[in-house]
């Protein structure tokens, strides 16, 4: 799938005029054609002998000691993972972990004479399973054998193992990993031949007896002839498992990658699909034709496929739920901006609403609500003062310009929590004043939260800024200025605490260093405490300093807890390629990482649920601050808990706190009103525990 886009990058020095007026140096426009890469090619190097890293024991991080990583296996390359619509990794409290990839076909080996096998691809969708986020087991396999469509309707088939983008959900009794087969496969996943499937452990959690055949989720293609009765090429899955008790289902969002063989069927064009329950097991037979989500008609057409993005969905415990992605939308009319668009169910996926804006079945955020919720909020400008020098007589020339807009990027991912508030995560820019470009260097782009909790009303949505990145969005991906452009490559993933709904979570991946001799991505993670309307400074969870150390494609586990959060990610291995690709970074080889940030977890089977490790200091919000500040903490024992402040050189300013605490999470304010403007440290300690974080007053 490639998205077209043409992009104005500015790499500047600037000031702010005022609240929506930059001063910026006059930059000439970049034209270019840019294509987000997300399904790799024919493999060009099969022999190429990899370097396979499973099961290797957990440890914790030399620099974060509530950090705690397991390197879980490889991957030939890491298209598997580089789009946040997909949900790798699900955690089930008081069960465990389950972690949908795609993994090595043939494991390469070398046998007792030295004769050696090389890896096939990474085709095989795999399984990997733990029960306390320490100890992983992997399983294989899980497409061997799949539905495909035959003369007579669906057959079983050996599978051509071409799983692509999983996904993994599950409850207390059964893990599942849903994926889509490419079994039309000839070198590049983006023609007609997208299969949704699942497979899950038949047994219960950790059992190794996954479906010897693989259930098949697009019931409506019989076969792969014209006529259809279904879309033919679904992708990029976003599943949930929804259980009342009554309405007990398996709902899936896919995307239509291609018009081929039947052009009803638009390209970009999103389904949703509903398995129900069947024989009281863990199986979910879907028996009807998956259903349009959102129709590329109202999205601008065949001819603007190019600026709809994948789908996204979740629905909560109660029912609710909402599905969203962003495009344009046909009628610009009623919004001229690349825009939000979102469809509610309240029912476990069984309807969605028709009572969209505008005459449409969506809701969507009017201009006026946009430029409200990031222009006049003050988080991206409206205005840019450009100025440049004149070679001839030196004189500096001013040249205001107005930008038509905000501009939200195709990343996102959607959360909603029990309350039924709909939560988005999405990386923001700034459209140019010249039609088809956007700015993506212009102070304040980056990953933002929006809600609402009832977006049939304009004036219910909010934003929040998570992280700016204009740096990181400025820059490619890699120091020789290959990697593509980093406004695609960087999203968001999220959590929400399954213990207090104001606890939220969101980790992303951004450059950790810039400089020529340490240029590298590292995984940050940031925490909000009063759901989602602030948000702590961001934390680096990796913090490797070397060149091209990377890690990357981030993705979190939906359910955290309020002092848990639990991801997976891709590291590169440089030093091999199997698809002659050496311009793009998931092209490489990749180790998969699990983390747990707080201290290790322990759950098991038959657990009443989790005990976590409570332990932790956050950063204090905000930070620089002038002259109070909030410091959150949380201990996992009752005693004495000191808080002490210290100076740059290590003196001691004063005490914050001595006094005895009960297990559970605190947080207090300092006034810092007698204090010099500076660098200064706080530190916590309970029980021979410490944990040390910096702060700035700035007077």
């Amino acid at each position: 799938m490639k998205k077209w886009l043409t992009i104005f990058l500015n790499i500047t020095v600037f000031t702010v005029l005022n609240a929506k007026v930059l001063t910026i140096e006059k930059q000439q426009p970049v034209s270019r054609e840019y294509t987000k890469s997300i399904s790799e090619t024919q493999n060009q190097n099969p022999l190429a002998f990899p370097k396979v890293n499973r099961n290797n024991a957990s440890r914790k991080s030399a620099l974060n000691p509530n950090v705690t990583s397991v390197l879980i296996d490889s991957s030939v390359h890491g298209y598997g993972m580089v789009v946040p619509q997909t949900n790798p990794l699900t955690y089930v409290p008081g069960t465990g972990f389950v972690i949908g990839y795609r993994g090595w076909v043939l494991p390469p080996f070398t046998d007792e004479y030295g004769n050696t096998s090389s890896a096939n691809n990474s085709g095989f969708a795999k399984a990997s399973l733990s029960e306390d986020g320490i100890g992983f087991t992997n399983y294989s396999g899980l497409n061997d054998e799949i539905i495909i469509p035959g003369t007579g309707g669906p057959v079983a088939a050996d599978g051509p193992l071409m799983c692509r983008y999983p996904s993994s959900v599950a409850n207390e009794i059964f893990p599942y990993v849903v994926w889509t087969e490419a079994i039309n496969y000839t070198g590049s996943a983006t023609n007609n031949g997208g299969r949704p499937m699942y497979s899950f452990d038949q047994y219960g959690w950790f059992s190794n007896a996954y479906s010897d055949i693989a259930i098949d989720i697009n019931f409506g293609w019989s076969d792969g002839n014209e006529p259809l009765d279904a879309p033919a090429d679904l992708w990029v899955n976003s599943p949930v498992l929804v259980d009342d008790g009554f309405n007990k289902a398996m709902v899936v969002t896919s995307t239509q990658w291609s018009s081929s063989p039947d052009p009803t069927y638009l390209d970009k064009s999103a389904y949703v699909m509903r398995g129900v329950p069947v024989f009281g097991g863990g199986t979910y037979q879907f028996s009807s034709i998956p259903e349009i989500m959102f129709d590329q008609n109202d999205l601008g057409g065949s001819g603007a496929t190019g600026t709809t993005s994948q789908t996204s969905m979740d629905i909560n415990s109660s029912g609710v739920g909402y599905a969203m992605c962003t495009a344009y939308l046909t009628d610009s009319t009623q919004s001229e901006r690349h825009n939000f668009i979102v469809r509610k169910t309240t029912d476990y996926g069984l309807s969605w609403s028709t009572d969209g804006l505008g005459g449409y079945d969506y809701y969507y955020l009017p201009d006026t609500t946009m430029e409200r919720v990031f222009v006049e909020s003050e988080f991206l400008p409206d205005s840019v003062l450009f100025w440049e020098i004149d070679t001839t007589t030196s004189d500096t020339i001013w040249t205001p310009t107005d930008l038509p807009g905000v501009f939200p990027l195709y990343d996102h991912e959607v959360r909603v929590d029990e309350s039924g508030t709909l939560h988005i995560i999405t990386t923001m820019v700034v459209e140019s004043d010249q039609a088809g470009f956007i700015y993506v260097g212009l102070e304040g782009v980056g990953l933002y939260h929006l809600w609402s909790d009832d977006p049939s009303n304009p004036g219910s949505w909010q934003a929040s800024q998570i992280a700016e990145l204009s740096t990181t969005f400025s820059l490619d991906g890699m120091p020789d200025g290959n990697g593509g452009g980093n406004y695609f490559n960087v999203f968001g993933t999220s959590a929400i605490s399954n213990q207090n709904d104001d606890v939220m979570w969101v980790a992303y991946h951004a450059l950790g260093d810039t400089s020529a001799a340490g240029f590298n991505w590292d995984i940050f993670v940031s925490k909000s405490i009063d759901g989602g309307e602030t948000w702590l400074e961001p934390e680096n969870m990796t913090m490797t300093n070397g060149l091209q150390e990377d890690e990357m494609y981030v993705h979190m586990a939906p359910v955290a807890t309020d002092s848990n959060c639990f991801f997976v990610y891709y590291q590169p291995d440089y030093s091999v390629n199997h698809l002659g690709d050496t311009g793009n970074m998931a092209a490489f080889q990749q180790n998969i990482w699990f983390v747990t940030y707080g201290n290790p977890i322990t759950v098991g089977i038959g657990d009443e649920g989790i005990l976590p490790g409570k332990f932790s200091l956050s950063q204090n919000f905000p930070n620089p601050f002038n002259p109070v500040t909030q410091i959150a903490y949380s201990v996992n024992n009752a005693g004495t808990v000191e808080m002490t402040l210290f100076n740059v050189l290590g003196q001691k300013v004063r005490t914050l706190m001595n006094e005895v605490k009960e297990p559970g999470d605190y947080s207090f304010k300092l006034n810092a009103g007698n204090l010099s403007s500076g660098v200064y440290f706080y530190k916590m300690t309970q029980q021979g525990q410490t944990l040390t974080r910096k702060l700035v007053l700035m007077k």
